[in-house]
């Protein structure tokens, strides 16, 4: 039975692929799963396997032509192998052996599979050996300009010379030439290189970084840490980790631009570039804020090794809101790196030089590194680029505050929790609002005034769980955040006084223009309902902000007391104690706090 081979269905980013190589001729046996083709797009290589054992039939399209998604490759004949096998026994019997001028192609040599599409096609032609072929690509492998320069040198040994020194000629004919097309993922890549180059308003900014802490700790712990996750303790997750944190802080290096907006991500997906025989990709680490070092390590080394085998898929590849390149791998030490759309921001890591520095007056020599932070200046100033990159260098410098953070954190929120449901009073004012008695926090916020609002996002933002407690009731009946300045203190006073001072205006300062309002009056009601919309208006909004960055709130008021008692007396009058810290750190003033 005669099936039809298909392109796969392509995602909607990618329009259509171009055929790079077949891997099978017309009249070939093969197996199923067995790669037939290898299907070339924007990004990466897809193989297209054989449905079936069978004989492959007919094949539609020349390697480079261009196809779309679903459209037939090639007509595979069902379960015909063993019938071609005998057929092609009985000629090959009888026929005579035929001159060495007129011998059928030579199979393709050993070794050929490791190579890419074009390599494969260049060695196979040329009857090349790869094993005999010096590789320059990454850990020595065999690219398709090796093969292409091995051709070019391969000629004849010359004569011995003779005593008398020759004079070299030029060539009598044409220097030999060659031109290649561009793949289609170098040409993609050209493509956003130039749309970065054009569209974005780049500007790079440098410093550098003493690493010898890093390389310390990486000597001390390299060890334990591979044992313990069999992987090895490498630079780059110090440097993810770090971007990670910085972008929490500084978060229009996070953003991007789209049109007349910025959109600002609320977690870090960040690119590391990894590099290949067809080019640079970029793979993305989903929410690298959440991930501890092995895990940067591992996904890292998936990455490189799938990269490597052109195993990437699209999925691997899209997203991202921030990039590291490591451009000191391959020994640079100074580069602008580009900006890859629609990030705002890429960070270039560099090559690790012994340099003469001065540390506490004393001139030593130091493992230092030069960074530099591309980014687009249409949203990000300077300042916040130098800060950015400011905050990585400290980071690194200061790595032991990285790997405790996260044990920190656990310690800390285990050492703060809510008492027992059947002890905590709820109540009814914060109705709808975070309750959850058996939560733990690292931060807890008494008073959700100015001070105590700003306090608490910080905190969170920071990425340390928070909880505030506040005591002001909405006419509503619910929890209105915002303190005394906001709900009876500075805003509800510059509201009624805003509504007086246009009273004024109307009755006494148009009278030189011949405008008089007589029958002017006030109307207290329609003053305090603006004044009561516009409160509500400011305690919405610190609500909502305490939702976006998850900030727990509770509705009573707050008393530290000695033992490191938190009660808090709820809105109906009773008392709980509702918090109860069993941490190591004695309050210094365990008495009632307000912010």
């Amino acid at each position: 039975m005669a099936l039809e081979v298909k392109v796969p269905v392509l995602p909607e980013s990618v329009a259509d692929a171009t055929i790079a190589s077949w891997h099978k001729k017309p009249g070939d046996t093969v197996r199923r799963d067995e790669n037939l083709v290898d299907l070339e797009t924007d990004k990466v290589v897809l193989e297209v396997p054989a449905p079936a054992d069978g004989v492959l039939k007919e094949i539609k399209f020349d390697t480079g032509a261009t196809v779309t998604s679903q459209q037939v490759l090639a007509i595979l004949e069902e379960g015909a192998a063993a019938a071609a096998a005998p057929a092609a026994a009985a000629p090959a019997k009888a026929a005579a052996p035929a001159p060495a001028a007129a011998a059928a192609p030579s199979p393709a040599p050993a070794g050929v599979d490791t190579l890419s599409p074009a390599g494969r096609r260049v060695a196979t032609e040329n009857q090349i050996d790869p094993a005999q072929v010096a590789g320059t690509g990454r850990g020595g492998a065999v690219t398709k300009e090796d093969l292409v320069n091995y051709i070019k040198s391969d000629k004849p040994a010359a004569a011995p010379s003779a005593p008398t020194a020759a004079v070299a000629k030029a060539p009598a004919g044409p220097r030999a030439e060659e031109r290649v097309p561009m793949t289609r993922m170098r040409a993609k890549i050209a493509e956003r290189l130039m749309q970065s180059k054009n569209s974005i308003a780049m500007l790079t900014s440098f410093n550098e970084i003493n690493l010898a802490k890093v390389a310390t700790m990486r000597k001390e712990l390299g060890e334990q840490f591979e044992k313990a996750n069999g992987i090895k303790l490498g630079f780059m997750s110090f440097f993810v980790k770090a971007a990670a944190e910085a972008l929490k802080r500084h978060p229009i290096v996070n953003a991007s631009v789209d049109g007349n907006d910025v959109i600002y991500h609320g977690y870090q997906d960040i690119s590391v570039a990894v590099s290949t025989d067809k080019g640079l990709v970029t793979p993305v680490l989903r929410d690298a804020q959440n991930m501890g070092f092995a895990d940067i390590e591992k996904a890292i080394a998936a990455f490189a090794k799938k990269a490597r085998e052109g195993g990437l898929t699209l999925d691997d590849l899209q997203g991202g809101t921030f990039t590291i390149t490591n451009g000191g791998t391959f020994g640079s030490l100074f580069s602008t790196p580009i900006v890859n759309p629609p990030q705002s921001a890429i960070l270039g890591m560099h090559a690790i030089k012994e340099r003469a520095i001065v540390e506490n007056g004393q001139v030593i020599a130091a493992p230092m590194m030069y960074v530099a932070i591309s980014y687009d200046h249409r949203i990000i100033d300077g300042k916040d680029a130098v800060l950015f990159l400011v905050d990585i260098k400290n980071q690194l410098e200061n790595p032991q505050r990285m790997l405790t953070k996260n044990k920190n954190r656990t310690r800390h929120r285990k050492s703060i929790t809510l008492s027992s449901p059947e002890s905590r009073v709820p109540s009814p004012a914060i109705k709808g609002l975070s309750n959850t008695m058996a939560d733990q926090f690292d931060v807890i916020v008494i008073g959700g005034g100015p001070a105590g609002y700003h306090a608490a996002i910080r905190a969170a933002q920071l990425g340390l769980k928070t909880a505030c407690v506040d005591n002001f009731i909405g006419k509503d009946g619910k929890l209105a955040l915002g303190g005394t300045c906001l709900n009876v203190g500075c805003i509800p006073s510059k509201a009624l006084l805003d509504s007086s001072k246009q009273f004024h205006n109307l009755t006494h300062m148009f009278g030189d223009h011949g405008i008089t309002a007589k029958d002017a009056a006030i109307d207290v009601g329609t003053m305090v309902g603006r004044k009561d919309k516009i409160v509500k208006q400011f305690t919405g909004g610190v609500a909502l902000l305490f939702k976006g960055n998850k900030v727990a709130t509770y509705g009573g008021f707050a008393t530290l007391k000695p033992g490191r008692i938190v009660s808090i007396k709820g809105f109906d009058g009773k008392v709980s104690p509702w918090v109860r810290s069993r941490s190591n750190y004695r309050s210094r003033n365990p008495t009632t706090s307000s912010s």
